[in-house]
């Protein structure tokens, strides 16, 4: 249970969090152009939070949206955004969860060479991933900062891509095959 509640932060980062004041509503919404992996969102909301969600085709009929309803879960994100360090002090299985939230939403991997990357504008966030990537036997280089203020959290190497693969992953179905495909590529050399 906590491993989902660590993915549902994570991936909430892709996320908008809000209140509508007139109707009295507290509001996570996440969009995506994958379906599938919004529907991991959804049964980890349903795992870790026991929510009901739903996913809604935008009217554009490129993006699908997840909504669900929730003052706990809204006062809970806004809390971790106020100090992303209280992850570090939360269980290793949320820890781990929230790495793979954050990878699968804001991250992706490196057709080129052989590295994943997190962006983010919030330096403190990728820090405290940087910091569990670290305790997991996962050396991630620097954070580097371009030119628009993004911040960039690269895991540069086949080896270090193999223990993220082992002990976070993706759920992201297309990340999921395009790590698998340069592991295998990997091995081939």
């Amino acid at each position: 249970m906590q491993r989902e509640r660590g993915f549902v932060f994570g991936a909430a980062e892709d996320g908008t969090v809000y209140f509508k004041k007139k109707k009295f509503e507290y509001i996570l919404e996440i969009e995506q152009l994958d379906r599938r992996w919004l529907l991991e969102v959804m049964k980890a909301l349903q795992q870790g939070f026991h929510l009901k969600s739903s996913i809604r085709q935008r009217k554009s009929r490129k993006y699908y949206r997840l909504v669900v309803y929730s003052k706990d879960l809204y006062n809970e994100l806004v809390e971790m955004r106020k100090d992303f360090d209280k992850v570090l002090s939360m269980p290793v299985s949320f820890q781990k969860g929230f790495v793979q939230g954050l990878f699968d939403a804001e991250g992706s991997v490196s057709k080129r060479r052989y590295s994943l990357r997190a962006y983010n504008k919030k330096h403190e966030l990728l820090h405290v991933t940087k910091t569990v990537l670290e305790r997991a036997g996962i050396k991630p280089f620097h954070l580097l900062q371009d030119k628009r203020g993004i911040c960039v959290l690269h895991i540069y190497g086949i080896e270090n891509m193999k223990k993220f693969r082992q002990k976070f992953g993706f759920h992201h179905p297309e990340k999921q095959i395009l790590l698998l495909e340069k592991l295998k590529t990997a091995s081939l050399c």
